[in-house]
């Protein structure tokens, strides 16, 4: 009897931790799941779906026994939950569905983007990565990847985006250069925007990386385009760093709404 009942625990903790990834709703039925590290929680609440992100290091119990509960819990969201403003995105060319975060006068993408196209791949060539991660691009694939209304952003973007959260120096001519503290915390865990440590993979050699992810800009870094600029965050630093990589390197894309 006892072996029976630690086999049912095992499977009924195998099938909660099951349902810890992005876009679970309390409609499935599901009593209760969890949610781990920079994954989205999608409900309804007052008429809209929001997307609810845990910005937390640690994975975070969800009650969803009834509707009740749930608008209960979005009503009063625990610290480590962020409701992100609006509904989400979604991707008509492929049905993927994006949170958003308004961030001063910006709207971006709350998740890296996810679409198979051009030199396009998944972190590690792991296809599973793709639906947490995203894909990684190359700089001429990423240029057109953001879908109808959405946009790469410009070094200048990105540079608004940074300097939004600078409690200090925020240089936008830096080259190769960490700045802009806190921005990088605040970009990884403590806004809505979600930076997940992607890791990247430089066209000469394999993947790697993953105390770190990059995103791409548009503009180029000098007259021979080989180079774009970018931003790179670490999760151990609390700056962001401005840099230049060549174009056939694959990095990820968050799309900026137009």
């Amino acid at each position: 009897m006892k072996q029976k009942l630690l086999l049912i625990s095992l499977i009924l903790c195998l099938v909660l931790m099951g349902f810890a990834t992005s876009n679970v709703t309390a409609s499935s039925g599901i009593a209760a799941y969890y949610i781990g590290p920079g994954e989205l929680y999608v409900a309804p609440l007052d008429g809209a779906d929001r997307c609810i992100v845990n910005n937390t290091t640690y994975t975070l119990f969800i009650p969803a026994r009834t509707l009740a509960e749930q608008q209960s819990f979005l009503n009063n969201l625990p610290s480590g939950f962020l409701a992100t403003r609006g509904s989400p995105f979604t991707d008509s060319r492929d049905g993927n569905a994006y949170c958003t975060v308004q961030i001063g006068t910006q709207i971006w993408m709350a998740e890296n983007l996810n679409y198979n196209t051009g030199s396009s791949e998944c972190p590690a060539n792991d296809p599973a990565k793709c639906d947490t991660y995203g894909r990684l691009y190359d700089w001429p694939t990423a240029m057109t990847a953001c879908p109808s209304g959405w946009k790469l952003p410009t070094d200048a973007e990105l540079y608004t985006l940074e300097n939004y959260f600078a409690s200090g120096t925020c240089n936008a001519t830096r080259a190769s250069g960490w700045d802009c503290s806190p921005a990088g915390t605040a970009l990884i865990s403590q806004t809505g925007f979600g930076a997940l440590m992607t890791g990247y993979r430089y066209y000469t050699v394999a993947y790697g990386h993953s105390h770190q992810t990059m995103f791409w800009s548009t503009t180029s870094y000098n007259q021979n385009n080989e180079y774009a600029w970018l931003r790179l965050l670490d999760s151990t630093n609390d700056r962001v760093l401005r840099l230049y990589s060549n174009k056939g390197d694959h990095v990820s894309v968050r799309c900026l709404k137009e």
